[in-house]
């Protein structure tokens, strides 16, 4: 039988929320084609001391701990994500490549790094627990990077966790971008999704939204924005071992 599917989106600030209104709708209305659930969250999970981006880690916690070992899938979507081919179901598009026995998946991005922006999540005992260790590993609290820097470094420093997980290298299957490294390949129509990360203004991705809009509407490709160094961090020789 096939696992529920919960999207979890954290977004807060009403200038914000409404410049990205269509990465709102757009998991609402994939949501409702696919009989997934949408859940996304706000103030309620707001931590203030904190750097914003590290309060989806309550959040997604909150989830995992209500679904904890059920047949369940939850999905952690960052606010500046577009979904832009919603015909891709996560059953077909998605759990092909995380094993059941696997219980985090997530992607290289376009700059060829490690993003925390979509990740795909089994709830159960170590999913929490590693999270809970995402959470107090303060070293990474005011780190560019916030909490993915901290899953990077827990990753990277236990064999034990990187078991559990599954490490793609392909970022266009859900972690594609307008920016890329010289390597890389950026959004294209036809991909699952775009994700704004790197790009601070609201204002700004919403006007980047238009012209994937209208790539979308005339399927025509977009030229990068501009192109970044890769940061890899020297983690490829540890985490790229467990490729599946």
């Amino acid at each position: 039988m096939n696992p529920e599917i919960i999207i979890l989106t954290f977004a807060v600030g009403g200038d914000y929320k409404r410049d990205l209104e269509q990465c709102f709708k757009s998991k609402e209305t994939y949501a409702a084609k696919h009989n997934y659930k949408y859940i996304q969250g706000g103030n309620e999970w707001w931590d203030r001391s904190r750097p914003i981006a590290w309060s989806k880690i309550p959040f997604l916690l909150s989830e995992l701990r209500k679904n904890c070992d059920a047949n369940c899938v939850i999905w952690l979507s960052d606010a500046d994500v577009l979904l832009t081919n919603i015909t891709l179901s996560v059953e077909s598009h998605i759990l092909p490549v995380f094993p059941v026995n696997k219980s985090l998946l997530w992607c290289r991005d376009s700059c060829g790094n490690w993003n925390s922006g979509n990740i795909f999540i089994r709830p159960n005992k170590w999913s929490i627990d590693f999270f809970e260790r995402v959470w107090n590993y303060t070293e990474a609290l005011y780190h560019i990077w916030w909490e993915n820097k901290a899953m990077i470094d827990l990753l990277a420093s236990r064999a034990a966790d990187r078991q559990q997980t599954v490490f793609l290298t392909d970022s266009r299957r859900f972690n594609s971008y307008i920016q890329c490294a010289a390597e890389q390949e950026i959004w294209q129509p036809g991909d699952f999704l775009v994700h704004f990360a790197g790009i601070y203004d609201s204002k700004t991705i919403r006007h980047h939204v238009s012209i994937v809009e209208e790539s979308i509407a005339n399927n025509t490709p977009i030229k990068p924005i501009k192109i970044h160094p890769s940061k890899n961090d020297g983690y490829a020789a540890i985490f790229l071992p467990a490729v599946n």
